[in-house]
């Protein structure tokens, strides 16, 4: 009985302990998604934005900055949802990317893929 209470123990000590691959990333993704937004409702970018990829651009960009920072705080809590939602961002991130021409940038593409590798390598860790 006691072995069970100290196995269950060690078990819920190793979930939810956040990786610092994971911490890195999640940083770099608060501070991304804070640009993101600044740019987005700074009138001149804005403008510039809509001309180069049209207007479906900024509502598709609030929706996949919404859902990346939902995923991020999900990673961050260390729960298997912000994987699944941060993933589904990648997802249309970057088929919408492709679509309107965004052209090749390793934070537009490789970087998110990289998380969402990260995320699922880390599952089993996760809440």
């Amino acid at each position: 009985m006691e072995q069970q209470i100290d196995n269950s123990t060690q078990q819920n000590s190793l979930l939810g302990k956040r990786p610092k691959l994971i911490t890195v990333f999640c940083i770099i993704g608060f501070i991304g998604v804070s640009f993101i937004l600044a740019g987005l409702f700074m009138p001149t970018a804005r403008q510039l934005l809509i001309q180069q990829y049209g207007v479906l651009f900024i509502p598709v960009t609030l929706l996949t900055t919404s859902l990346g920072l939902i995923g991020l705080i999900g990673y961050w809590k260390m729960r298997k949802w912000g994987v699944y939602v941060y993933t589904s961002m990648a997802v249309i991130s970057i088929g919408y990317g492709l679509i309107v021409g965004i052209s090749f940038d390793f934070l537009d593409y490789i970087l998110p893929l990289v998380m969402v590798g990260v995320g699922f390598a880390n599952l089993k860790k996760m809440g």
